[in-house]
């Protein structure tokens, strides 16, 4: 459960959408392949990025995790 890792002390919850953000990008940084690992340009754009999550079907999706 995502919310079990939000700090209970902090004074505002985030919301959802921002506490699924977060934490893919937190896996795309500890990728065993540190290839794959983001540049820390990247993390800011993806933390800041309104459209992380749901990208037009003409646009690359973010993040792509291998099958």
């Amino acid at each position: 459960k995502a919310e079990e890792v939000v700090d209970p002390k902090l004074s505002e919850k985030p919301s959802s959408k921002a506490l699924k953000r977060a934490l893919l990008v937190a896996l795309r940084c500890v990728d065993p392949d540190s290839i794959k690992r983001p540049k820390m340009g990247h993390v800011i754009h993806m933390l800041e990025a309104e459209d992380l999550l749901f990208r037009s079907k003409n646009r690359r999706r973010i993040f792509s995790f291998p099958s």
